[in-house]
């Protein structure tokens, strides 16, 4: 089967000798004695003149007609002499003796009365010389005239005359031979006809009806193999066993007879895949060889015969010593010819069945030794054959050129290959237009060209395979009509033009275009049932999967796995492609994951990828190294993805493995997998348990690599940069110069070999500047110069300057300077190599633009400066570049812009950076790259929306900025149920061609950090690709505007408008509190129904507002960083005092530095209402406000008014647009009819520490307040998933439990349920935010209130995703619960059973009483407030008791 990067199987080497073995005995002529071997004749000894063999016959003719011999005539003589002289010719293969012969015939045909009763036998005598000149000469008219003549004595013969059969018989064979040249079925079946008639002209007890049934089963089943028509084998069979069953047990015919029988079965076993057929067949042969004495000359043949009976039967038991026989009777046969003492004209075949037989072995047993005995073996045959082109010599060189073809997958020696493409030339010249082996031997020659394209890059070879393998799949199809193979060879000749791609080629549309089409077409050549077909489908996928690598289209890379998925289910579990399937649809969801960032792709990935392994071991096949790189490489992948430090350790064992696996001699095969083994080892030295051994086993697995690869090998340029970043990792470790020395070197070769022009040229220049640019921090005085030291992490954070020129530096630093000056000459050739449209170069702008800061941060030079900042809007404005990185490129401009002192112009920057966001897709159903996505934004609404307050923007501006990239996540999904939704409620076509389109531009560009080691794959980036990608962003924002056009969808993903804003504060004030450490200051952003207003917290700023520390409360921001989760919330009993302590003094400092300035501000615009207290909705943005509970900050001891509690009732919500959406609903829980309260409750939990014996308590408590008010369903110790089934029953839930975070991926926060695994023990069942915010019953709109009494139900441990907030609490707001209670950090047993308690108290009394004024969406919050008041007053000193809950949402 041909599969993508892989040869088709050699099939068949010997089933053309077969067959002709079996069908060169398939007739008896009439009146011999021994069967006809069909062969080519050795070319006869030069031809005498013509001239004198006609004076010959001339004055033989006279001699005769002087003769008076007694009852013979004139003619009767001549015929006698005529059927002697064609014996000698038969004899003597000498060309005289057939002329002589034929002027003969043809003399006694003229002078024979028509009368005469010998005169058909004088015209078969005639017929006969005629076959013989056109076997020689091959006139086809000389075989028209011998058919003419036959056809005439049939129908002058009587049917009772004696040789009425004979004629007709011999019509037959002329009908036969006439078919073996024009390969018309019509012929053929004109020989059966004849035959039929032959068989009807006698008798069954007529001597020759068994001599009549075997030729005309000869006849049928040639008929069969060239239709492959059932009907036509069985009636095979019918006359042949006939043939066998009148002919008595001594007759010299009959082992013939029953070789051909025994010939019939073998080919019914073919068809019918039945082992009782093939066995039959092995009986039949061996009958022969018991019956056949060892002296007859057609005994070699017989055992030959046998020899292939057995290689049948291995097909059916899998038992090597079926071919073993095989070739112990191909031995033998040798042996008899060599004992009978001469060499017989079938010895070539003979020899070349038993080197087919010896190939047999070699497949299945992987002896090279047999390899090499059948190829000596084969060249031996060859020798005997005359080297005129001939059939049966273009047979033997197809059998040549598949045994070579062998030698080079184990050499790869391209002399073996040029050899086994000179065989298939030589095969194709010889075999006849439209003959049997035609298609076969085109068929090799393409694939064979293929192959050498693959060494030569030579576009001939590659048109020439095309060419060959188009007319390999036109010409006819012989070989019991089912001969397919040409066509797998068609389609892996699609493969191989589509993978000129990975190649480093350029890959045209109408290439790929092209190569799809071929690859169709091949598959359409197969039915469903083939079993052939799944590798067809396999091809097909390739193709496609090159497509997308070129295009882009996920269409063609979801049809590629789709392809590859229905050829696994339509094979069997033993199918020998099934290891190679499975591994393509690894890699392809490999690449599917790289788009989606589904995790259960990934997983899916490795499991695929073990499954393609395990096959391959229990498949025994030859070559595992795909098998072994394939799963290390998808473990590396999931290891860089979530860090199972287990998945790398494997990964390098496998790398080993495969190195062990490559094919001895294949030096290509073993330098790939020393590369890619060295890649895992060289990540696995950069992980936390990697060490220098590992390191060291890099190197010198790459330099193994590279030493092995010769110049001018497209892969040598990856294994030298690849060894390069193994010697900078190294020096990185021990910081030996020499190692950088190394790296600059290897990447300077690369450069040399690399032309103008070349794909990849920018990526080696990008990484020849990065190491220049460690050379010259290597060689500075690194105190001196804050520098990065890795440039493949984008971007520097230059925070210290120095107002020297490069003039007054001492000599080694400005030595230096030159390393980094020529750091930026290189970045600057590298962004100068790409073209306006290069995916990549946003990439190599940014990296010009960071060298240049680098610079700055040395010169202050204004024309560095300048040019750094013109590189970094380049970047930015690369509309073909991922948003993420054009994002990154304008955040740097704004800092070096603060820098300068430029903050207008800064601003301008983050406000573009800011625009594009909406333009990023960032919901995905399982959220595993919403993550990564988010980090990569992580404080730029915070930024953007402190440096616009800065330069003089409006308040109502910054806001915007924040709403725009604050809490992204969260806004994402909530844009998608609201106003993404509502369009595609509206308008689902153009709803569906925006995400299609969204999803497009925000697709993973590749990146030319260098093709060694940060890609392996390089789109075509200058083609339709790139336009593709320039059309679809022009296409975005024309949407934008369409979209923004239509009725009811003017806001489409834009902020809420500022009177929208005014009017969301007429339920209490909202307060933004934002920090940037750009801008290096602290805002307050504050909504009323009156205005928008900012307040610049200036103390907080001035203090050090961004780590904030004990020593911050009195010492300023030099003071020590700290946490709340390493200083505050981690600690024994102990400690517990202490750490309420240091919690009191950091609400204090909060408060005095943040939060008072805001209350006083509050106190002035809002009027005072003496029956309530206001209402502030909190929205918190960067450090340090994402840390800190702001209802508990202040002073809080008793009777003071200093504090955050004792002013205003508190909630909080992720942004404003979380806040609307939560407030689209009215809070109804306590006046709808049936309201129901959802408890869920675990008092132990498998797994955790200590159990929570206070929540039955709790639920008992909560049920009393509830009692005949509202009705309760109590779930003790339930399952995540019946929890998650009930959940959407109630309208309000409650959940006392254990709680759990995943730093590694928020989305797997959960509350700890329990069920019964499959060995009937109970254990931990969590239920994810995922779960929630994602579940098919979100958006409900009678889901109100959720009280999460968990630990840490509130929180985010992962500081770098702060702002979005992605914690237990969230995830139920955006599952449709407007209310949700949660809390920040665990909390005690006792006091989670009062809180609720009072919490439940005080929701019912807003009903009927005075606080019944208070407005619905703040009646949970406003019970939450009462619920804290008396657990506040008893622990005053212990914010660590009371702090915790909040309340969040509308």
């Amino acid at each position: 089967m041909a599969f993508e990067g892989e040869q088709s199987e050699v099939d068949g080497v010997n089933d053309r000798s077969e067959a002709d073995t079996d069908e060169g005995q398939r007739a008896i002529e009439p009146g011999s004695d021994h069967l006809e071997y069909d062969q080519s004749r050795d070319s006869p000894e030069q031809d005498e003149d013509k001239d004198q063999a006609l004076e010959y016959v001339v004055s033989k003719l006279k001699e005769i007609s002087t003769m008076q011999i007694e009852g013979f005539e004139f003619c009767d003589i001549a015929a006698v002499l005529g059927y002697q002289y064609h014996d000698l010719y038969q004899e003597k293969q000498r060309i005289e003796y057939l002329r002589v012969a034929l002027y003969l015939a043809m003399a006694a045909v003229l002078t024979m009365p028509r009368n005469h009763s010998k005169l058909l036998m004088v015209v078969g005598l005639l017929t006969d010389v005629l076959k013989s000149k056109f076997e020689l000469r091959s006139n086809m008219m000389d075989l028209l005239r011998a058919i003419e003549l036959s056809e005439k004595a049939v129908e002058q013969a009587s049917p009772a005359d004696e040789g009425s059969a004979d004629f007709r018989c011999a019509l037959s064979f002329l009908y036969e031979t006439k078919y073996g040249h024009t390969f018309d079925v019509e012929d053929l079946e004109w020989a059966v006809y004849h035959g039929e008639d032959a068989v009807a002209a006698v008798s069954i007890d007529h001597k020759d009806y068994g001599l009549h049934q075997h030729n005309l089963g000869d006849k049928l089943s040639g008929l069969y193999r060239r239709t492959g028509l059932k009907e036509h084998l069985d009636r095979a069979m019918t006359a042949a066993q006939q043939a066998v069953d009148v002919t008595p047990l001594d007759h010299p015919n009959r082992p013939g007879y029953l070789n051909n029988l025994a010939s019939c079965a073998s080919r019914m076993a073919k068809l019918s895949g039945r082992r009782s057929d093939a066995e039959r067949a092995l009986r039949l042969a061996q009958e022969v060889v018991d019956t056949c004495a060892p002296e007859e000359w057609l005994y070699p043949i017989y055992l030959t015969n046998l020899g292939n009976r057995h290689s049948d039967m291995y097909k059916f038991t899998s038992n090597i010593e079926d071919i073993d026989e095989s070739i112990r009777f191909g031995r033998l046969t040798l042996e008899q010819e060599v004992t009978n003492g001469k060499v017989s004209k079938g010895l070539p075949g003979h020899m070349s069945n038993l080197a087919a037989s010896l190939f047999r072995r070699y497949e299945k047993a992987n002896s090279r030794d047999d390899l090499l005995q059948a190829i000596h073996m084969q060249r031996a045959a060859l020798g005997l054959l005359s080297p005129i082109p001939n059939a049966e010599r273009a047979m033997m060189l197809g059998n040549m050129c598949s045994l070579l073809e062998a030698q080079y997958k184990l050499s790869r020696n391209i002399i073996d290959l040029e050899e086994a493409i000179q065989c298939a030339r030589g095969a194709v010249d010889g075999s006849l237009t439209r003959s049997p082996d035609e298609g076969d031997h085109l068929e090799k020659l393409s694939r064979l060209l293929a192959t050498r394209f693959k060494h030569t890059s030579d576009p001939k070879d590659l048109e020439e395979a095309e060419k060959q393998a188009e007319n390999a799949v036109t010409a006819p199809v012989y070989e019991d009509g089912d001969d397919k193979s040409r066509w797998i060879v068609y389609s892996h000749l699609a493969n191989i033009i589509a993978s000129q791609f990975s190649l480093e080629r350029t890959l045209t549309a109408d290439n790929v275009n092209r190569a799809y089409r071929m690859a169709q077409r091949a598959v359409s050549q197969f039915p469903e049932v083939d079993s052939r077909r799944p590798a067809l489908l396999n091809n097909l996928a390739s193709v496609l999967q090159y497509r997308f690598r070129r295009s882009n289209s996920q269409h063609d890379l979801d049809t590629a796995i789709s392809l590859v998925q229905e050829g696994l289910a339509a094979m069997g579990p033993k199918n020998e492609a099934r290891a190679m399937l499975l591994s393509n649809l690894s890699n392809y969801l490999s690449l599917k994951y790289d788009y989606t960032r589904f995790r259960s792709q990934l997983e899916d990935c490795v499991l695929l990828a073990e499954e393609a392994l395990k096959v391959a071991k229990e498949q025994n096949i030859s070559d595992m190294t795909r098998y072994y790189n394939g799963l290390s490489t998808a473990l590396v992948k999931r290891h860089e993805k979530f860090g199972y430090m287990g998945d790398l350790e494997r990964a390098a064992s496998l790398g080993e493995e495969a190195i062990a696996a490559a094919p001895p001699g294949h030096k290509g095969k073993l330098a790939k997998m020393q590369h890619n083994a060295s890649l895992k080892f060289s990540t696995k030295a950069r992980t936390r348990l990697g060490t220098l051994a590992d390191m060291e086993r890099a190197i010198e697995l790459a330099e193994k690599a590279v030493a092995a690869t010769p110049e001018g090998h497209h892969h040598l340029p990856r294994y030298r940069s690849s060894l390069a970043d193994h010697f900078v990792l190294r020096y990185d470790m021990k910081g030996d110069m020499a190692d950088l020395d190394s790296a600059i070197g290897l990447i300077e070769e690369i450069l040399a070999s690399v032309p103008q022009g070349n794909l990849h040229r920018p990526g080696y220049l990008k990484c020849l500047s990065i190491y220049y640019q460690w050379k010259f921090e290597a060689i500075y005085q690194a105190q001196l110069l804050p520098t990065t030291l890795h440039g493949d992490k984008e971007g520097t954070e230059t925070v210290a300057k120095t107002t020297q020129g490069v003039s007054d530096l001492s000599n080694d630093r400005a030595e230096a300077i030159q390393y980094l000056n020529r750091a930026i000459e290189l970045s600057l050739e590298a962004v100068n190599a790409c073209r306006d449209d290069d995916w990549d170069l946003a990439h190599l702008l940014k990296h010009l633009g960071d060298r240049l800061r680098q610079r700055v941060s040395l010169t202050q030079s204004d024309d560095d400066i300048e040019d750094c900042v013109r590189a970094y809007d380049s970047a930015l404005k690369a509309d073909l570049a991922a948003p993420r990185d054009r994002i990154s490129a304008a955040r740097s401009a704004a800092s070096v812009c603060m820098q300068a002192g430029a903050v207008l112009k800064a601003s301008d920057f983050l406000d573009q950076a800011m625009s594009i966001v909406p333009k990023v897709h960032t919901r995905t159903p399982e959220r595993d790259d919403e993550y990564d996505q988010a980090a990569d934004y992580r404080n730029l609404a915070s930024d953007a929306a402190a440096i616009a307050l800065a330069a003089g923007k409006k308040p109502f501006a910054a806001l915007s900025l924040l709403e725009s990239g604050n809490a992204v996540i969260i806004g994402s999904t909530i844009d998608y149920r609201s106003d993404v939704s509502d369009l595609y409620a509206t308008h689902p076509a153009i709803a569906e061609d925006f995400e299609k389109t969204r999803r497009e531009i925000d697709s993973p560009e590749t990146s030319t950090n260098g093709p060694d080691l940060f890609h392996d794959l390089l789109r075509d980036r200058y083609g339709p690709a790139a336009r593709g990608r320039r059309a679809a962003v022009e296409h975005l924002e024309e949407l934008l505007l369409t979209i923004r056009d239509l009725p009811h969808h003017k806001n489409f993903l834009l902020p809420p408008a500022e009177d929208r804003l005014l009017e969301l504060a007429a339920s209490g004030p909202i307060v933004v509190l934002n920090s940037s450490f750009m801008a290096t200051r602290a805002d307050a952003i504050i909504v009323t129904t009156k205005s928008i207003e900012s307040l610049y917290l200036e103390e907080a700023t001035r203090r050090g507002f961004y780590k904030p520390s004990r020593e911050a409360i009195d010492a300023g921001p030099e003071a020590k960083e700290f946490t709340l989760e390493t200083d505050v919330l981690r600690g024994s009993l102990r400690t517990r005092a202490k750490r309420n302590e240091t919690l009191g003094a950091l609400l204090e400092y909060t408060w005095r530095t943040f939060i008072q300035p805001v209350c006083s501000f509050l106190e002035r615009e809002l009027e005072p209402d003496p029956e309530r207290m206001p209402h502030v909705t909190w929205i918190r943005v960067g450090m340090p406000f994402n840390q800190i509970p702001i209802h508990a900050v202040g002073d809080s001891k008793e009777g003071l008014r200093a504090n955050v509690y004792s002013r205003m009732v508190s909630t909080y919500a992720p942004s404003i647009k979380a806040l609307i959406y939560a407030r689209e609903r009215a809070f109804s829980f306590l006046d709808i009819a049936d309201p129901c309260l959802l408890i869920a409750t675990m008092e132990t939990t498998p797994g955790a520490p200590a159990g929570l014996p206070g929540v039955k308590d709790e639920a008992n408590a909560i049920s009393k307040v509830m009692h005949n008010r509202i009705p309760t369903t109590h779930l003790p110790q339930p399952s995540a998933q019946v929890v998650l089934d009930e959940l959407w029953k109630s309208q309000a839930v409650h959940f006392a439990c254990h709680g759990s975070s995943d730093t590694s991926n928020p989305s797997n926060n959960s509350l700890i349920f329990t069920k019964i695994n499959d060995d009937g023990k109970h254990v931990a069942d969590p239920l994810r935010v995922r779960d929630i915010s994602i579940s098919n019953h979100s958006c409900r709109t009678d889901t109100q209130l959720a009280y999460l009494s968990a630990c840490s139900g509130a929180s985010v441990d992962i500081q770098t995703l702060a702002d979005e907030a992605v914690h237990m609490a969230s995830g139920f707001l955006l599952a449709g619960f407007s209310h949700v209670i949660a809390t920040l950090w665990n909390v005690q047993d006792d006091v989670s059973v009062d809180v609720a308690r009072e919490f439940y108290k005080h929701l019912l009394m807003g009903i009927g009483k005075p606080e019944g004024r208070i407005e619905r969406h703040q009646r949970g919050s406003w019970a939450l407030h009462k619920a804290l008041e008396p657990v506040r007053k008893e622990y005053i000193d212990e914010p660590l008791i009371w702090a915790p809950f909040i309340h969040m949402g509308a």
